[in-house]
């Protein structure tokens, strides 16, 4: 009995052996049977030999476009901008060695297996698309408020942003990337901290309250009465960190609105100037200035907007304001005369007055030193509120739109102007999507925080002193130093006309557009010293179409001007006539250095 199951334990251990032999050379040192990576089956070859088959096989799939949706948008990433690319031997590096364990030698033999796609990225470039991208396709959050039309208080409702989660980017893309023709990544809500019903407070208990009578501002111990429309001008609502809506006024519009009587009791620092007389150059010495910050003002005007009769009543002290530039600092500059003057024209809105002339402060004074570049960003900084800058209108993905800093462009349009007319070097500059009429066709300039910027390097050799000056309607950029070139500028025709597109928008937030036809054009600029020409630099713009949106919504705040359109549907864009123009000649603006006297 015992000898026979000595010989049935050794005839079973010799099958088994018998079969862990065979699965052993079954399995091999390659890659088992049924093994696959995304549907591609690789099993019972070598390591290589499959390495070689995921890569003929995804080539052309991991050069295809890569699909992103979020935000309720496809857009199409290259994987090359991503940095993205299949390990393959990291993939394949899941497969193992071959096992001496009989459970894990039989599995490894006669199961089917789907191996992972282990997906790596340069992160660095992974991150900086993933980032554009959202930049992109995020909608910002528009915080409510009111504004004034009049006398009337306007509601703008608040709007919550939309933005995909960053954080989770990577993770998806690398799960659903060479598995899905779309990868879906979600969407944070950014919620408005303005509410409908604090705006509907403001408006009832502040706004109309505000504007019923006019006020009565003693400054210095004399007193101004600033009636409702002043009053209106210069007043806002910011939205603070607890979702209310602050009062705030602004001195320099409220000074803009009154004009003279604010001049009286507030006038300005007067710097000192430049100025010809008789074909001499003279420094006009400057003179100290009173005024007035936003702060006090806003302390002074905002516990009387709800008072009535007699209480409307506030006391105000006025500041010493020193000028930007001494009589001092104009005579030692060494800067021999005007070099340049350039000045442009606006229509006056109170946003657009209130930028413009914020920008224009910021860069007056400045002095550019031989081989520096100036920097319009850099010199006027973030266009913010908290900056003293308004929102009003800007262009945005080729169409109007409200943001921060609107108007500024004007500054950088006549700077440009200045710097081209100068014969300084010129660095960077970006002209509008499409053309503004009130703007030098291709000699124009936008500017966008922080990366659209204007520069220019003074290569002259010598200081550079701007100075700014405006009105409620133009803007003047001198520079003052030692004119190394004289300057001809060519404008020549206008080419590859476009038409225009015709919309209508019936949502309140519509933004009026008139409609201008789309077209490039060259400008040439002529450098010469002595008469003699040195050489030409061209410069190309190219003006995409501005689309006509007519605004059908009666809310529309910045809607159609005085006569609306019935609702229309969209329609196919009609032809519009477009003026032939020649090459056009600028005259050359220059003025002759001369010898500076102070008086």
């Amino acid at each position: 009995m015992k000898r026979g199951i000595v010989i049935g334990l050794t005839s079973l251990g010799s099958v088994f052996l018998i079969l862990w032999l065979a699965a052993w050379l079954l399995a091999g040192s390659g890659v088992p049977r049924n093994t696959r990576v995304l549907s591609i089956e690789i099993g019972s070859h070598s390591k290589a030999g499959a390495a070689t088959i995921l890569r003929d096989r995804l080539s052309a799939e991991m050069a295809k476009p890569i699909q992103f949706e979020t935000i309720g948008q496809l857009r199409k990433v290259n994987p090359e901008t991503l940095g993205a690319t299949l390990d393959v031997a990291g993939t394949l590096s899941a497969i193992g060695s071959r096992p001496i364990n009989p459970i894990s030698l039989f599995a490894r033999t006669f199961s089917e297996r789907v191996l992972p796609p282990i997906i790596r990225v340069d992160r660095p470039r992974f991150d900086q698309a993933i980032k554009k991208l959202n930049s992109d396709l995020a909608v910002p959050i528009h915080e409510g408020g009111v504004i004034f039309s009049g006398l009337t208080p306007v509601p703008i409702w608040p709007s919550d942003g939309e933005k995909f989660d960053r954080a989770q980017a990577l993770a998806l893309f690398k799960d659903q990337w060479l598995r899905s023709s779309v990868i879906k990544i979600p969407t944070i809500v950014e919620r408005a901290r303005v509410s409908v019903e604090e705006i509907k407070k403001v408006i009832n208990e502040i706004a109309y309250p505000a504007v019923k009578a006019p006020v009565t501002l003693n400054i210095d111990g004399q007193d101004l009465v600033i009636d409702p429309s002043k009053l209106a001008y210069s007043m806002s609502f910011i939205p603070n960190l607890d979702g209310h809506l602050d009062v705030h006024f602004s001195s320099h519009l409220l000074g803009n609105s009154l004009g003279g009587p604010w001049s009286k009791l507030v006038p300005p620092a007067q710097d000192a100037v430049f100025k010809f007389v008789s074909g001499q150059a003279h420094v006009y010495p400057s003179v100290l200035g009173r005024t007035i910050s936003d702060e006090i003002l806003t302390q002074a005007l905002s516990p009387i907007l709800v008072a009535t009769g007699t209480d409307r009543r506030a006391s105000i002290t006025t500041t010493a304001l020193q000028p930007r530039i001494t009589t001092e600092d104009a005579g030692g500059l060494g800067i021999r005369g005007q070099v340049v003057k350039f000045t442009t024209w606006y229509p006056p809105a109170a946003y657009r007055i209130q930028n413009i002339h914020r920008a224009a402060d910021l860069m007056d004074g400045t002095i550019i030193k031989p081989g520096d570049i100036f920097s319009l960003n850099k010199t006027v900084g973030e266009r913010t509120a908290a900056n003293g800058f308004a929102e009003g209108i800007v262009i945005y993905n080729g169409h109007f739109a409200k943001d921060f800093g609107g108007g500024v462009s004007q500054v950088a349009t006549t700077t440009w102007n200045a710097a081209w007319f100068s014969g300084v070097e010129l660095v960077a500059h970006m002209a509008h999507s499409f053309y503004i009429s009130r703007y030098p066709v291709g000699r124009e300039a936008t500017v966008a925080w922080p990366n659209v910027d204007l520069q220019f390097r003074n290569d002259t050799g010598k200081l550079l002193l701007m100075h700014t000056t405006y009105t409620n309607s133009s803007l003047s950029v001198s520079l003052y130093g030692t004119r190394k070139y004289d300057v001809a500028s060519i404008t020549g025709p206008r080419k590859n006309i476009k038409n225009f597109a015709i919309y209508d928008d019936d949502s309140p937030t519509c933004i009026h557009q008139d409609g201008v036809v789309g077209f490039d054009i060259d400008v040439t600029r002529i450098l010469k010293t002595a008469g003699a020409e040195v050489r030409r630099e061209v410069i190309r713009t190219h003006y995409v179409p501005e689309d006509r949106i007519s605004c059908t919504n009666p809310e529309a705040v910045f809607g159609n001007p005085p006569l609306r359109r019935s609702a229309k549907p969209k329609v196919t864009p009609r032809p519009m006539p477009v003026p032939s123009t020649t090459p056009t000649p600028t005259p050359t603006n220059s003025i002759s250095p001369t010898p500076l006297t102070t008086s």
